[in-house]
């Protein structure tokens, strides 16, 4: 389980594995998804995701952007198409 380390100002923690390699990280984590990998030397690295939620949400708290939604769905001529990206 979790436990804290001595505090500083970019507060770290010990992060230990259980028995089915799960780890407990409510105490370092804030968002419910993540990207992650691990580094040659075993480093894990996690990187914030929004999830869909926390984007419409987002998107729901910006009336710029429902608005600029809105007036496209309204006027879908004034589209305009975008190059198709090399995959």
């Amino acid at each position: 389980m979790a436990e804290p380390l001595p505090s500083n100002d970019n507060e770290e923690y010990l992060v230990e594995l259980d028995d089915q390699q799960r780890a407990d990280l409510s105490l370092v984590a804030d968002h419910a998804a993540y990207h992650t990998h691990r580094e040659p030397d075993g480093t894990i690295v996690m990187r914030p995701e929004p999830t869909t939620e926390e984007i419409q949400a987002w998107i729901g708290s910006r009336p710029d952007i429902l608005e600029s939604i809105e007036e496209s769905r309204a006027h879908p001529e004034r589209s305009r198409s975008r190059p198709e990206r090399n995959r």
